[in-house]
């Protein structure tokens, strides 16, 4: 703030005296009030990006002095000590990025994601977010047939209107006809790999918020009579086509024990949509395709999605139990071809441009066991991790 100074000349007659005191407090004054404005909105709007400029009253303390100050350093640049118009323009900048959607953020970043984060549409006219309660859950998704207990939630637009829709989806029903699982080395199989019934159910939303399942929905192209995915813990949802409907990517990670031995090949569905609230099972090639099912058959435990090609479109990443990381890569219309990214045993996968050179990379983890563990419980699968608890590996 400029600083003002009077000198008095008692030589002066008191009207010039009283002319030059009146002429710099007026000035002073109007200089304050431009001052306190700036201050005013630079105080709120730290405050807001998570700097503590303490009280918001126009008036700069050492609380206000120093949120400029760590601001200025978050940003790698220097504050010079006054808070004006040039702070005020910075600032809003900011500010206004905190209104962008998560979407919005990671476009302007050139970051990928995949799936959705509950946005404005799930909001009713007060701003509260309307979304299903325990109880609802227990009825329509835990009470369906297809599911032996809820495990996730996802939400998409299945009709096109732009508005969010939901998901539910939860661990099949598999051992029931054989009145149970078997047990070896801890782990729980059953005759089969794949479920009886389908245990992902989609759900439109209305503008009031009424949840109404759709039936008969899916196109399955001949591969129901395989089964359904028995373990979903990590579905995608992505528009696959293009066409601004949301598709549907269901990993599945079941174990089938048989006559003492363990199998992982297990179905994986990929639903493809053919107009509002409607999909069909697409086509799949490459490793560890079934000719017989129609399907990719690994053990997906993990899984993520981005464009891991560059080519436009959203690629899927899961992982597999006996293969390592695996590619699926989308020609644009969803349909896959499964490759075989990292030869690595991985449970978990993540993808993202970790090093900034405009490429998605990859982070996987591979079994959480230990060799404590296997005092109880062998898991002689897991040769690779011995005598390790966890390894995370970036490529």
């Amino acid at each position: 703030m400029t600083r003002w100074s009077v000198e008095k000349n008692v030589d002066l007659k008191m009207n010039i005296q009283k002319l030059i005191a009146t002429t710099v407090v007026t000035v002073a004054v109007g200089t304050m009030a431009t001052a306190s404005q700036d201050v005013y909105a630079s105080q709120k709007m730290l405050n807001s990006l998570g700097y503590n400029a303490g009280p918001i009253d126009g008036i700069v303390g050492s609380k206000t002095t120093n949120a400029m100050t760590n601001y200025y350093a978050d940003k790698g640049m220097t504050f010079d000590g006054t808070i004006d118009g040039n702070e005020v323009a910075l600032l809003k900048t900011d500010v206004g990025n905190l209104e962008l959607s998560v979407e919005e953020k990671a476009n302007e970043l050139g970051v990928t994601l995949s799936g959705h984060y509950i946005d404005e549409t799930m909001k009713n006219k007060v701003g509260k977010y309307i979304l299903p309660t325990n109880k609802w859950f227990m009825k329509h998704i835990n009470g369906d047939r297809g599911v032996f207990y809820k495990t996730g939630s996802s939400f998409g637009d299945w009709d096109g209107d732009g508005n969010l829709d939901y998901l539910g989806f939860g661990a099949g029903v598999a051992c029931m006809i054989q009145g149970g699982g078997k047990v070896k080395e801890g782990r729980v199989g059953c005759d089969t790999a794949n479920a009886l019934y389908n245990p992902i159910l989609p759900f439109s939303v209305d503008s009031s918020f009424n949840y109404s399942k759709l039936t008969k929905v899916f196109n399955f192209n001949g591969t129901a009579k395989k089964g359904f995915s028995n373990n979903v813990q990590r579905i995608i949802v992505e528009d696959f086509n293009g066409d601004g409907i949301d598709d549907i990517f269901v990993p599945n990670a079941s174990v089938k024990l048989k006559n003492g031995k363990f199998s992982y090949k297990a179905i994986n569905h990929v639903l493809i949509s053919t107009g509002p609230n409607s999909w069909k099972q697409s086509k799949h090639t490459g490793t560890l395709f079934d000719k017989k099912a129609g399907t990719f058959q690994g053990f997906s435990h993990g899984s993520d999605a981005g464009d891991i090609d560059n080519d436009g479109d959203i690629d899927v990443i899961t992982t597999d139990i006996e293969k390592g990381i695996i590619c699926h890569y989308n020609d644009g219309k969803g349909n896959f071809t499964a490759q075989v990214c990292v030869n690595k045993v991985s449970f978990t996968v993540t993808v993202g441009d970790f090093n900034n050179d405009g490429n998605l990379d990859i982070v996987g983890g591979n079994a959480h066991y230990n060799a404590e563990y296997r005092k109880q419980s062998a898991q002689s699968f897991l040769k690779e991790t011995k005598n390790s608890i966890h390894r995370i590996v970036l490529w």
